[in-house]
């Protein structure tokens, strides 16, 4: 933590547009807030969640096949090759 504390304070004192720097922590955190509520509102409404679950499982079903290894590539040690 103290470390952290160190790289931060080296990294501000640096910085020669203090007011910039702060103002763009401001607006971040605003913006986190507000994407909170945002998210917040959306998974009060009844079927959005269950509808972004299903569209998440239909993704996974979809994209899945492309990521998983064909069964030709399996690596066969040399040892138990004849």
């Amino acid at each position: 933590m103290t470390e952290t504390l160190d790289k931060v304070s080296a990294a501000w004192e640096k910085t020669e547009d203090k007011p910039a720097v702060a103002t763009l922590g401001v607006f971040a955190l605003v913006g986190l807030v507000a994407l909170a509520g945002v998210l917040k509102a959306v998974d009060s409404l009844p079927l959005v969640p269950t509808l972004l679950e299903l569209v998440g499982i239909a993704y996974t079903a979809v994209r899945k096949p492309h990521f998983a290894p064909l069964p030709s590539t399996t690596v066969v040690p040399r040892d138990t090759v004849s």
